[in-house]
């Protein structure tokens, strides 16, 4: 776990590129080559600028508590997915989506394992 976190607080770093925010360019560059494969619409312009707005409360860009709000939010969403897989598959019931509470903003944009689908992301 301890490379993982590391490798979460390099590409930070490498996409702040020694700022201390993330600009709207490097959040939407660090998105679509990070998570494009977790997020739904990673490449549209407009859904990651929104996603930006609903973490950047203080509107002066994306920081670093900021990203790890992002992140924490992902990892509760995947962990909550795997928990939904799990007992569809063990129950043979239909597919539910539950949201992690603790980033209500971001119930939006969510991940494509947390959908079920590929859909708007930012967008609502």
């Amino acid at each position: 776990m301890e490379a993982e976190l590391q490798k979460i607080v390099r590409v930070y770093l490498k996409s702040s590129k020694g700022k201390e925010y993330l600009g709207k360019k490097d959040f939407q560059n660090l998105v679509s080559s990070q998570l494009s494969n977790i997020l739904t619409e990673a490449d549209s312009k407009d859904a990651v600028d929104n996603m930006s707005k609903s973490l950047d409360s203080d509107q002066n860009g994306v920081g670093f508590d900021d990203y790890m709000k992002l992140v924490g939010y992902l990892a509760c969403s995947l962990s909550q997915q795997r928990t939904l897989d799990t007992e569809t598959s063990a129950n043979n019931t239909s597919f539910h989506p539950s949201s992690c509470t603790h980033l209500p903003q971001l119930h939006p944009v969510l991940p494509l394992w947390h959908r079920g689908i590929i859909g708007h992301f930012g967008l609502s």
